[in-house]
């Protein structure tokens, strides 16, 4: 028979999923109970755990022995994500909400349309008749620094994160954007990658305008896309950090095991975010908005983590994600008005 459900359900799992079985079978092995590990489709786990029937019982008390000598006083573990369906469309949708968006600034989506939105967004900013129409949304969203430190308009935290200067700065962050909001969203669930990725760049374009006070524009998702990995890479690393015991046991070789998903998120951060990404005023590479927004992600991932099961429940994780987005559509709204 499979173990496995009722070990899940008796025991929780904080490991990643492969650890967990390959540490059960050796605690099988190593007291003598035959067993069996194979991949199997037609279960959720992916896996089945089979001893015989009559071994059952025994086999599931020797693991749990296990756990209770390794837990050492830590709560239950939570039980492992299923893999999110919605993941892939998903991200695909945020992608192609992103290259509507473009369109719609540049006055390309709709032709009539985009020209008599441009008037109207010009009367609004009070742009002189015949301005370029992608000139008048950078007025009305861009993240200025001035603007938002010294008259309070912190919504183009947000607005910013939906245009792009160009093609290339558009194709570069859908692409780099869609991978990551893909992959966390297949650990973590759909909604709650959106609300990452949408409160670690606004948190990170924040904190950017914070920093240079004044006289600083920049436009793009970069800073929500750096945000996504670092809240991913954090939280990756916090769930091996609670799974290897006390501190005082750990291997040096554990240690680095723990903190390799950070590591390997601050290389992408090094790689992908020092070009190529934010265009500041200067059309420069905006590297501080980058690294603001891979902190704020941090923090973000460090939050989910230590909030347990509560973002696991299937309507907070609906919640979560259509609130960013009516986060960024209240923002615009708030920039129109």
């Amino acid at each position: 028979m499979d173990i496995l459900p009722v070990l899940f359900e008796r025991l929780g799992h904080i490991r990643p999923l492969r650890e967990s079985l390959r540490l059960w079978s050796l605690v099988l092995e190593a007291r003598g109970v035959e067993h069996r590990l194979r991949d199997a489709i037609d279960v959720p786990l992916g896996w089945r755990l089979e001893v015989l029937d009559p071994l059952a019982a025994h086999a599931q008390e020797e693991i749990a022995a296990f756990e209770r000598e390794n837990r050492h006083g830590r709560g239950r573990l939570l039980p492992p994500r299923s893999p999110s369906a919605l993941a892939l469309p998903g991200a695909l949708a945020v992608v192609l909400g992103l290259i509507c968006m473009h369109g719609l600034t540049i006055g390309g989506l709709g032709g009539a349309l985009g020209g008599a939105l441009g008037g109207a967004l010009g009367r609004v900013t009070g742009a002189p008749s015949g301005s370029d129409v992608h000139e008048v949304w950078m007025r009305l969203g861009a993240a200025d620094a001035r603007l938002m430190v010294h008259f309070g308009e912190w919504y183009r935290a947000v607005t910013a994160l939906t245009l792009h200067a160009g093609p290339g700065h558009l194709g570069g962050n859908a692409c780099l954007g869609g991978v990551f909001l893909a992959l966390a969203g297949r650990e973590l669930g759909l909604g709650v990658a959106l609300c990452l990725t949408v409160l670690s760049g606004t948190l990170g374009n924040m904190l950017n305008a914070w920093f240079y006070d004044s006289m600083h524009v920049s436009i793009g998702a970069s800073t929500a896309v750096f945000g996504l990995l670092g809240a991913l890479t954090m939280h990756r690393s916090l769930v091996l950090l609670a799974g290897e015991g006390p501190v005082a046991d750990r291997p040096a070789l554990a240690w680095a095991r723990v903190f390799g998903p950070l590591v390997a998120g601050i290389f992408l951060l090094g790689l992908f975010g020092t070009g190529g990404g934010e265009p500041d005023d200067a059309g420069r590479t905006d590297v501080l908005a980058h690294l603001f927004g891979f902190a704020a992600g941090v923090g973000l991932g460090w939050v989910l983590h230590w909030s347990g099961e509560w973002t696991r429940r299937p309507g907070v994780g609906w919640a979560l994600g259509l609130g960013s987005l009516g986060l960024v559509a209240a923002a615009w709204g708030v920039a129109l008005c």
